[in-house]
């Protein structure tokens, strides 16, 4: 395993992930306060930065196979510090306007669909195979250390500064990351195809419909993050109105989940080679929805943080096997845009979750909205979970026997 090149790869998206969080905070903030934007502009800005995951994560993926992760990082790393860097010197030259944010944020979204394609296309590219796991657990255990860490840590800084140059935090993190990338050595060459067609955007639906272990984890995962969106919302109106916690105690409660995503990363590779990949999967399903059902089974802020711990220690477990035997099992030349499909089904059915539980409310308590949405994703994953994915023994076997 070049540990080096992975090390490098490791600590851009740590240094990015950190920065990212900054930004997640700063740029509503930024409108908010410095612009003094109303509601509905806040929420234009939100769209326009989540509207380039529907729009370009297809052409991400093409432009991924055509010219390889590593070069698509390396720019889309670049491109975004540059794009967040304008931000700050437009402001200190007291030229920001709303606009320029908007466009920044839309702009922001797009370089950031080619990076997490990449992110998950370039692993077989610098490791072997036998390495995939431990380097994909420890890529999971970052983004959730990110996830607990960063928003604190984002708070922090946006006390000491104002929000426009908090930003500039995160534009010297992309920055940071594209030099590392660079400095990254492939130890598998791209084929790239002779030809592209307007056709091949969509090149990622036909293999990951077809191939077995794919089509299982595209369907499971957009079922449960449809469902886990509905829970998502339900949750904050349960935890506000009918719990009637502090929001210091859902803050507590939603740093706490966060470290059952940690841990259960970083407890993967060791669980799967003691029960297995599919066994692995198969338990990492039931503690999710365990974790679900566990939420609105009681009122307070110990079963909320217990069921949360629950649900995201699944959800790490899952994510690292999940990741790793679509590096396996897909074609090198069309992972790229496989993982964009994956990504667009999967985070696709995130704004209808919301919609439907928002509407389930009009109806239902949210408490019963949350069993409601367990229950769902229970049903729909019955039928998955007799899929022959769930029978690898381990991902050095399943890349053998498929030659």
């Amino acid at each position: 395993m070049p540990r080096a090149d992975f090390a490098r790869f490791w600590a851009a998206q740590a240094i990015s992930g950190v920065g990212s969080q900054i930004t997640v905070l700063a740029l509503p903030i930024l409108a908010l306060n410095t612009l003094g934007v109303t509601p509905w502009e806040l929420g234009l800005l939100n769209a326009l930065q989540f509207a380039p995951l529907v729009l370009f994560t297809l052409v991400a993926g093409m432009l991924v196979d055509r010219h390889a992760p590593r070069p698509v990082l390396i720019w889309g790393n670049a491109l975004a510090g540059v794009v967040l860097l304008a931000l700050p010197a437009l402001w200190t030259a007291d030229l920001l306007s709303f606009w320029m944010v908007c466009v920044a944020g839309f702009l922001l979204g797009a370089f950031r669909v080619g990076i997490d394609v990449s992110v998950h296309s370039y692993p077989p590219y610098i490791l072997s195979q036998d390495a995939l796991v431990t380097a994909n657990a420890r890529l999971g255990v970052t983004y959730a250390a990110t996830e607990v860490a960063g928003p604190g840590l984002a708070g922090l800084v946006l006390q000491l500064v104002r929000p426009a140059v908090a930003l500039a935090a995160d534009a010297v993190s992309y920055l940071v990351a594209a030099v590392l990338v660079s400095r990254t050595v492939v130890v598998r060459q791209h084929r790239r195809p002779a030809r592209f067609r307007f056709a091949d955007v969509l090149g990622g639906f036909a293999p990951a419909f077809r191939d077995p272990y794919l089509r299982a984890m595209v369907l499971l995962s957009s079922w449960f993050n449809l469902w886990g969106s509905a829970i998502s919302t339900a949750l904050m109106v349960y935890a506000v109105r009918e719990a009637r916690l502090d929001v210091r105690v859902i803050g507590l409660c939603l740093t706490v989940g966060g470290l059952g995503g940690l841990l259960g990363s970083a407890a993967a590779p060791r669980v799967g080679r003691i029960i297995g990949v599919g066994m692995t999967l198969r338990v990492s399903i039931l503690v999710t929805l365990g974790g679900w059902f566990l939420i609105p089974w009681g009122g307070g802020a110990v079963l909320l943080c217990a069921g949360l711990a629950v649900q995201t220690f699944g959800d790490g477990l899952y994510n690292v096997f999940a990741m790793s035997l679509r590096q396996t099992v897909a074609e090198p030349e069309r992972l790229g845009r496989i993982n964009a499909c994956y990504r667009l089904l999967s985070h696709g059915g995130i704004p209808l979750g919301a919609l439907v539980a928002g509407l389930l409310m009009d109806v239902l308590s949210a408490r019963q909205v949350l069993l409601v949405a367990a229950c769902a994703a229970t049903a729909g994953s019955v039928p998955l979970l007799l899929s022959r994915v769930f029978a690898v023994r381990d991902i050095e076997s399943l890349a053998a026997a498929r030659g």
